[in-house]
């Protein structure tokens, strides 16, 4: 009798010890880390870490699964851009390719200037500009614009435009990375105070293609400074808190490569 009791005690004990098993396993909510890819939030991108291999696709609000700390590589998606009055367009564009360097969980325009940089210490010099422009690092959250942020997510955005703007008019990979130079060495050498109002970003921007640009080919600093100061005037002029649309599905939109007639969105 004694021996059928204790047979039945330990089949009960084992049973809830499954069970209890079971439930702590399904109470493990811890979430898993996330990065974010932003010229606007960018949907339906790939990220690949150091070694390229893929690590995740960016949902609508351009988040993708953080493993490691990156650098990383990211590629394709589609964003909705500003248009010149201030709101966003309905109609998606094909995200730029951007970068960003180890222990960056923000992929950005500005992270891939920095990613980009020819030296540390270019990199550092870019660094304070940025900060003084109102981001602590380059972590700092540019998918929505608000009061502190303004003039570093008018440069992110403008940066931005120009960067798929000259993929979409054909510029050469060695126009976009001269392009990034000469904003680079721009930004590193920045005076506090000068780059704070997107009127200022748009001149620095294109004083830079002018340079680059300007004499090779005349053609694409055109198309290039119409994308900076589009983005420029709009971004400007952007509520703080607006944001984008949400895409209506967890398919990537298909997007043109440039601006529309005019200019009107980048």
């Amino acid at each position: 009798m004694k021996h059928g009791l204790i047979k039945k005690f330990l089949a009960c004990a084992a049973t809830l010890t499954l069970v209890a098993g079971l439930t702590a396993c399904g109470s493990d909510t811890t979430p898993i880390p996330q990065g974010q890819v932003v010229k606007g939030p960018v949907f339906g991108a790939t990220v690949k870490d150091a070694n390229g291999h893929v690590i995740g696709t960016t949902d609508h609000s351009g988040k993708f699964p953080l493993y490691g700390v990156g650098p990383y590589t990211v590629t394709g998606g589609t964003y909705f851009p500003l248009k010149a009055d201030g709101t966003y367009s309905n109609v998606a564009l094909n995200a730029p390719a951007m970068s960003a360097p180890a222990g960056v969980t923000q992929v950005t325009p500005l992270s891939t200037l920095v990613a980009n940089a020819a030296t540390p210490a270019e990199a550092a010099a870019i660094m304070t500009t940025l900060q003084n422009m109102g981001i602590t690092n380059l972590n700092s959250d540019l998918s929505v614009k608000t009061t502190a942020n303004a003039s570093a997510w008018i440069l992110s955005e403008t940066i931005g435009a120009v960067l798929t703007q000259a993929v979409s008019s054909g510029a050469t990979s060695t126009e976009v990375g001269n392009i990034m130079s000469a904003i680079n060495t721009a930004l590193a050498t920045a005076n506090a105070g000068t780059l704070t109002t997107a009127a200022q970003i748009n001149a620095m921007v294109q004083t830079q293609l002018t340079a680059t640009l300007g004499t090779t080919d005349p053609t694409l600093a055109t198309a290039l400074s119409l994308a900076s100061t589009t983005i420029s005037t709009g971004a400007g002029t952007v509520v703080p808190g607006t944001v984008p649309p949400i895409p209506t599905t967890e398919t990537p939109v298909t997007g043109a490569t440039g601006g529309t007639s005019g200019g009107t969105t980048i």
